[in-house]
């Protein structure tokens, strides 16, 4: 198993309000974990770092070889649950910090699978060969209009307010967390990103650059982003099984 992972405030941008995590933990199991910040430069950059180190914390300090599926479940959510706890209670001891929150997508990688956690409207993409499918569903405004069959999936990717997401961590005082378990062979890729990435570069390019340098394909992914615009901050992780 490969993993890297970058961040970059993009060039429309003058701070980075996300925040990232790529650790092994054992051999052949990693956490990936990317965030999103939102609620000005301040808040969303506390939201983002409270939630990458309150999410790998819990994780890393429960986390055994032995738990089986619906135990990792329940690790992975209550991780989540105890950082919209801490995001939720800072937040509202401090008004320089109210209102913030952030996305969050956490991946703990087994060599054959992931076990993915999403709030929000960062994405976990899988690669096979030349596929590539978006994992977890976008919490947003834009989605919701789709799935009500009010805007198609093109229309959706121009939309004013696509921008606009209906869940965040640290927002209110409980969490619904997605969850998925996705199955992973030799030579896939996991591609967790914040929409600094997906909201610039097509998935079909986002596949292509992945494929073509796994080492360097942050570095290629985030060049490629900001070549397009770079209208956002721009997080990437990536796991090769």
């Amino acid at each position: 198993m490969k993993i890297t992972g970058k961040t970059d405030k993009g060039i429309q941008r003058n701070t980075n309000q996300d925040n990232l995590l790529y650790k092994e933990l054992f051999d052949g199991i990693s956490l990936t974990i990317v965030c999103d910040g939102m609620g000005g430069a301040k808040g969303g950059l506390t939201a983002s770092t409270i939630a990458v180190n309150e999410i790998s914390g819990y994780i890393i300090k429960n986390f055994h070889k032995s738990l089986n599926d619906n135990e990792i479940e329940k690790l992975i959510i209550d991780a989540v649950n105890a950082s919209n706890k801490c995001i939720f209670e800072k937040a509202k001891n401090n008004e320089f910090l109210s209102g913030m929150g952030t996305t969050a997508v956490c991946a703990l990688n087994l060599p054959d699978k992931s076990y993915i956690g999403s709030v929000g409207d960062s994405r976990a993409y899988k690669i096979s060969g030349n596929d590539i499918t978006q994992i977890t569903k976008d919490h947003s405004f834009v989605q919701e209009m789709v799935d009500m069959g009010q805007l198609s999936e093109n229309e959706a990717k121009d939309h004013p307010k696509k921008n606009i997401i209906t869940r965040a961590i640290g927002v209110e005082d409980e969490i619904k967390t997605d969850f998925f378990i996705e199955k992973f062979g030799p030579g896939d890729k996991l591609i967790i990103c914040s929409d600094g990435l997906s909201n610039m570069v097509s998935d079909n390019k986002i596949m292509e650059i992945v494929n073509e340098d796994f080492d360097n394909c942050c570095d290629n992914l985030i060049m490629e982003a900001n070549s397009n615009g770079g209208l956002d901050n721009i997080t990437i992780t990536a796991v090769m099984f």
